[in-house]
This record gives structure tokens, sequence and C-alpha cells, in this order.
């Protein structure tokens, strides 16, 4: 199965530069940790999950992996969770789900019946509707492939579609049909974020072969540079033409990014001494989230604002502190509500958990999470 070409997953860590919004240098919120559902089947292994993805209203989709393989679940605001359906139903055990907008519609990537990979779309019931990919002709598998990365509140879906030449090409799915976005001059390219605006972020080949940041905006791909060095990916953009990633340094090293098409591409520093991350999710407030690891190798995840980064750790107390340490952020709704994966301190494993923004009132009593 061919699958998305992509730089090094070394990502530095994310800082962002004062917005609007953020100019009155709030100190971080702090958060009430909920935790996901249990999911699993009789004698599964390996068990861990993962929130995602989390809309306005509180949905949250979240992913499950056991040893029997893995699966997205769309989950209300109480709890309640429903299986993304597949394209067909048995192969459900290796889907991957990658986004859920406003209206509870999820993007996700699943095999159908000749197990050939396809983005879909799922709008909360009934079967879910294929995306396919660039090729004219049925290759059992491997040209008409496409993988979905995300999507935008009007349903537009964005990833990566193999063509007729067998090369993975960045796509833009909407009314219906996908939409090949091109390259810098290179062979291959990846979509990985969208805004509702339908400007689309990701990495693609310039002359040279080297991955470059895209913003493909006005049916134009534009090259939006790096910070001294060859490489970089961008991974999502808001609604403000925002755009976080990652990209590589002079002296060849990995940097976080911020890009506006005002101040151009900034690194961004990570947190603590020698860390390093990855930054996934921007909200149309300005406030990103992602994952990092500390010199010492610890993992955790984290959020920032003007003031720079904040390991979110930090922001949680009490019980919930004591019961788990959060590995990684995925997503940030409009209220600043974190999807994430926190690890249990007891017992290693990693499940999903949502981090809910405390009301200034709330976290002025005592925050004993849960």
């Amino acid at each position: 199965m061919h699958r998305p070409i992509s730089l090094p997953r070394l990502i530095g860590a994310l800082a962002l530069a004062a917005t609007p919004w953020l100019s009155a240098h709030a100190a971080p919120p702090t958060y009430r940790v909920v935790e996901s559902p249990f999911f699993g089947y009789p004698g599964d292994t390996q068990i861990s999950t993962a929130a995602v993805g989390i809309n306005r209203q509180g949905g949250v989709l979240m992913q499950h992996n056991s040893a029997w393989g893995s699966g997205p679940f769309l989950c209300d605001r109480q709890g309640a969770c429903e299986a993304v359906p597949a394209l067909f139903v048995p192969h459900r055990s290796s889907m991957s789900g990658h986004g859920i907008n406003n209206a509870g519609h999820v993007a996700a990537t699943s095999p159908d019946v000749a197990y050939s990979t396809h983005a879909i779309l799922w709008r909360g019931e009934g079967a879910p509707e294929r995306i396919y990919g660039l090729a004219d002709d049925y290759c059992g598998g491997c040209d008409n492939d496409s993988h979905a990365a995300a999507l935008n509140n009007h349903d537009q879906v964005v990833g990566t579609a193999w063509g007729g030449d067998g090369r993975a090409r960045a796509f833009l799915w909407k009314d219906g049909t996908t939409h090949e976005l091109g390259t810098l001059g290179g062979g291959q390219s990846a979509a990985w974020g969208i805004n509702d605006h339908g400007h689309v972020v990701g990495s693609a080949a310039n002359a040279a072969g080297v991955m470059r940041a895209f913003l493909y905006r006005g049916g134009r791909m534009q090259d939006i540079g790096t910070l001294g060095g060859d490489a970089a990916e961008a991974y999502a953009i808001n609604d403000l033409g925002e755009v976080v990633g990652l990209a590589q340094t002079a002296d060849g090293s990995w940097s976080g990014f911020r890009y506006s098409r005002s101040a151009g591409m900034r690194p961004l520093p990570g947190v603590g001494s020698g860390s390093a991350g990855r930054a996934v999710a921007i909200n149309k407030a300005g406030q990103a989230v992602g994952g990092a690891v500390a010199a010492d190798g610890t993992a955790y995840a984290y959020y920032h604002d003007a003031d720079g980064p904040v390991d979110l750790n930090t922001r949680i107390h009490g019980q919930a502190a004591r019961r788990w340490h959060i590995v990684q952020a995925y997503a940030i709704n409009e209220r600043g509500d974190i999807a994430a994966q926190a690890v249990g301190r007891a017992d290693g494993l990693r499940r999903a958990v949502v981090l809910k923004v405390r009301a200034p009132a709330e976290a002025s009593v005592s925050p004993a999470g849960r």
C-alpha cells in the first residue's frame, strides 16, 4: 500500500506571535480532565485510545487501537459513542479517523471490499461517502487509493491520493469531486490541513525533489519557505491564514514555525532546554497545541499562546494530575477545549482524554480534576 510521503516526524515545538485576541497575555487556562469511555472487545490486548478531534459542540473523534486492529469512534459531549462505519464492514479493524467538523461529520480512511484504501466522509448516519483517488483506472489497491487528513465545516476534505503514475498527490475533495492540487515542480505532494475558506496546507516536492511547505489558495500552490535549511512541511491553518508546521534550519536541525502572509515564516522555540516537538492544530483564536519531547526523553502535550509554550501537565491538578500524564494534544476547538492522549501513571496505558477549559469561577475553587 502506498502511503503519504512526509518529512521525519521530529517536529519542533510551536510558539505563537501575539495576535489581537492574545494581546492581553492572560495566563494559560487550567483544565478539567474528562476520561474517555473504555473501548474494547473480549480478549483485546495492547489497547490504546486517543482523542484526535474535537468540535465546537464538544463532539469528539476518538481512535481505538488494539491487537485486533484500529478504528474511529464518534462521541457526543455526554460520552455516548458510535463506531464510524467502514466501506466494507469486515475491514473496519484497519480504519483511522482524521477530523470532525462542527456538524459532527467525520473524515476517515477505510479499506473497501477489494482492499483498496479510500478517504471517506461520514455525516453521522447511514453509509460513508467514498472519496476516490486520482487514477482513471482501478488498479486493485494502489493507484486509486486515497487517504484523508482533514476536513472543514463545508465538508471539504483534503489528503493524499495516487495518480496514474503511482505517485502521491495532494487533493481537495469538494462537491463530490477529487481535485489534484499539483506539486512545486517535483513528483509528489500531500495535503494535511484546510480552513473554512478552502485554503489548504501540506508538503510538496520542488524541482530538486525536496519537500517544502505549501499554501494552496486561489487555485495556486505557493512555497512558503524554510528557516534557512532545505525542507519544510505545513500541518494546519486557521481562518486567519496562520499556518503551523516544521522547517529545517541552516544547521540542518528542525524547528517548529508559524507563518502568516504579513510576517512570513518565523521560528518557534520549544518547551524548556533541548526540547523538540510537533504542533498539530491551531484554532481561530490563534491558540495552538501539540506534543513535545524534552531533553531527558519525556514526552508531554503542550498549549501555546503569545507568551510561549506551556506544558499541559502543569495546567491540570489534583486527582487528574496524579492519575494522568498528558503526552500528546491533537486538536483544539474554538472554546479552547483540547483532544489529547494521556498515559496512566499507575498502569502506563495510553487513553483518550479531553481537557475542558475551566471557567474563571470554577478554576478559583480547588481544581481537583476528575
